[in-house]
């Protein structure tokens, strides 16, 4: 998010004035509250029919899983959805051994805080299920907006030390911003998961930190 804060209006007298720009940069570490698994299921089968309808049983097997640990269905949402011929090569002849049917569902959890053991217990459950693959496992928080605030005061601080440092030094006196932009950013990398679920059976999985970073550019006029 990118925020550009006008502070006063720039006349011509004020674009003489002297002035430093600087950067600052906040940063927060916050416990997840959230997280958001993907998970698919392939089938291939000699007909379109059959291929789907064993994908379809597969998708059947996961909302189970998830309902009986009480995950609703409102937090399961349906990605993609992929039909294609699979062929194989033999002999240097491309042979057609059927069709292949494939369907991603992406789940969240949100209550990591309360039920910590929730995700675990899903990827147990899950595992044992045949044909599926468990990808992009992620962390989020769902509350940002205090987070952000003290990034931000965080960056400003930084700004601000910077400024008068580089002020004293010149001899100058550190007046008001002119100007602030802001760039403000969430979230980490999806943890690196590929798997098998039946890979996946009482595997630990922590909770990796979201970071919350403010980066403020300012342009302090100086006396």
């Amino acid at each position: 998010m990118l925020l550009l804060i006008p502070l006063t209006g720039l006349s011509a007298r004020d674009r003489q004035t002297p002035s430093i720009t600087v950067a600052g940069s906040g940063i927060v570490e916050v416990s997840p509250d959230t997280a958001f698994l993907r998970v698919g299921i392939s089938e291939t089968a000699e007909t379109t029919r059959e291929a789907m309808a064993q994908t379809e049983e597969g998708i059947r097997s996961i909302l189970e899983a998830a309902s009986a640990l009480g995950i609703s269905e409102d937090r399961i949402r349906t990605g993609r959805l992929n039909i294609f011929p699979e062929y194989r090569w033999k002999e240097g002849e491309s042979i057609l051994i059927g069709q292949k049917a494939s369907q991603t569902l992406e789940i969240e959890l949100n209550q990591l805080k309360t039920r910590p053991e929730l995700l675990s217990g899903l990827l147990e459950k899950l595992g044992g299920i045949n044909g599926i693959e468990i990808s992009d496992l992620r962390f989020d928080t769902s509350d940002k907006e205090p987070w952000f605030e003290k990034a931000r005061e965080r960056a400003f601080q930084n700004a601000l030390q910077k400024a008068q440092q580089l002020a004293d030094l010149s001899g100058r006196t550190l007046r008001a911003p002119l100007s602030i932009t802001e760039n403000s950013r969430s979230g980490l990398p999806p943890a690196p998961m590929m798997m098998r679920a039946a890979d996946s059976n009482g595997m630990p999985v922590p909770p990796s930190d979201v970071t919350i970073t403010v980066d403020l550019t300012i342009v302090f006029e100086m006396k």
